[in-house]
């Protein structure tokens, strides 16, 4: 599935149920409905899950090119902090090795 299929779908969601928030009382109260804002509404969401797929995309092909991993917090490197980004505790760098490790032998 693409980014772009993937996107429309949680636009679809999403923006369905920011539009039943939004003017759901107006729909269930026979009011007129603000045709533009539900546009709108569907457009947002979309652009909001595209943006989030391609700039994960990005940043995955770009650390996997580095040679540095992808779980690795945002800003951390093994150069700068020993791999351990001192903000979140080795306790959870240890569970970010593990997983990665997992990740490359398909283990659990």
């Amino acid at each position: 599935m693409y980014d772009h299929d993937r996107s429309l779908i949680v636009a679809v969601l999403v923006g369905t149920l920011l539009n039943l928030i939004n003017q759901g009382d107006a729909l269930f109260a026979g009011r007129t409905i603000d045709w533009a804002k539900v546009l709108l509404t569907f457009v947002v969401a979309y652009c909001v899950a595209t943006y989030g797929a391609v700039s994960y995309r990005l940043r995955h092909e770009r650390d996997l090119a580095s040679g540095r991993h992808f779980l690795r917090p945002h800003g951390s490197s093994p150069g700068r902090s020993g791999g351990n980004d001192s903000r979140v505790g080795p306790h959870l760098s240890f569970a970010r090795t593990r997983t990665a490790s997992s990740l490359r032998h398909g283990t659990q």
